[in-house]
């Protein structure tokens, strides 16, 4: 956290300190990592979560492909792709709420099951 300090002059010439918190005034987004441990390619992957729906084409084995969302409402954290020509649904096992923000790492494991790891808070700090 970074604090900003600015300062100015009062009527009676009194210094008045005020505290700018930086983190406040950002918007609170929560990262989430999708990596695909499994054997072969997935494609047309979508990540809906948090009122909103990011996509990418394509996942090769091993590979990470990293979303920023800035949760607007709560929900489940849900993962489609296509493996082999057949689509695949997969909701993970988290959960985000308004204002959320931190890191969702997703991984698409050998055995086509996806696991969660969060690491998420409310609030501005």
């Amino acid at each position: 956290m970074t604090l900003n300090v600015l300062t100015s002059r009062s009527f009676f010439n009194a210094a008045l300190v005020t505290l700018v918190c930086t983190a406040c005034t950002a918007t609170p987004a929560v990262v989430v990592n999708v990596t695909n441990r499994a054997a072969s390619d997935i494609t047309n992957v979508r990540m809906e979560a948090g009122g909103q729906v990011l996509q990418t084409a394509a996942l090769q084995p091993g590979q990470t492909q990293s979303f920023t969302l800035k949760v607007q409402r709560d929900s489940d954290v849900v993962l489609t792709f296509m493996r082999g020509g057949q689509p695949h649904t997969v909701k993970a096992n988290t959960y985000l709420t308004h204002g959320m923000r931190g890191q969702v790492d997703l991984t698409l494991t050998p055995a086509w099951s996806v696991t969660a790891e969060s690491k998420l808070r409310t609030g501005w700090f």
